[in-house]
């Protein structure tokens, strides 16, 4: 019961408070909307929490945590996957190249390699962005993973601030 009585003043306390967006890296977030999801204790004590379409706590997040570790975080890819800006050559045209970011999972449970959706090859994270050569590697890959996190936004997912849980 105390756990539920302490739940209830950090959402009064929430809503008192005006909500405003969360800025990271350059990278606008969107405002959370409605009550605060149940969140596990273990998740209590991180600043914000990434929230999945459904309503789901997917991890704890740093308050100023960057785009990269959003992504990783929200396609759950583990130190075995490989994630990375690639080339998208069917797309590619003339000097222009389209690069995205592209995912493909490590072994799966049965020891094959897991398949994507639509077949082997890359899970293709973000939409396309086109760069000529000799474009900055670092630019190209700032602007890939802001795609990346559009693309998240728009789906629904969204950053919810942490409540600290008062025992007084």
């Amino acid at each position: 019961m105390q756990e539920l009585a302490v739940f209830d003043r950090c959402l009064v306390r929430r809503s008192r408070s005006s909500a405003s967006h969360h800025l990271s890296n350059g990278i606008p977030r969107p405002q959370a909307a409605g009550r605060a999801p149940a969140v596990p204790a273990s998740l209590a004590r991180a600043a914000e929490h990434l929230i999945s379409p459904w309503g789901e706590v997917i991890a704890a997040m740093p308050r100023r945590a960057s785009a990269a570790s959003i992504v990783r975080a929200a396609h759950g890819v583990k130190r075995t996957d490989w994630l990375a800006v690639l080339a998208d050559d069917s797309l590619s045209r003339g000097t222009q190249t389209a690069w995205r970011l592209a995912l493909w999972r490590a072994h799966g449970a049965e020891g094959s390699r897991s398949v994507a959706a639509n077949g082997p090859g890359p899970q293709w994270l973000s939409s396309v962005v086109w760069a000529r050569p000799g474009q900055s590697p670092a630019d190209l890959h700032q602007r890939v993973l802001a795609k990346a996190l559009a693309a998240l936004w728009q789906e629904g997912w969204r950053l919810h601030e942490a409540f600290s849980a008062d025992l007084h």
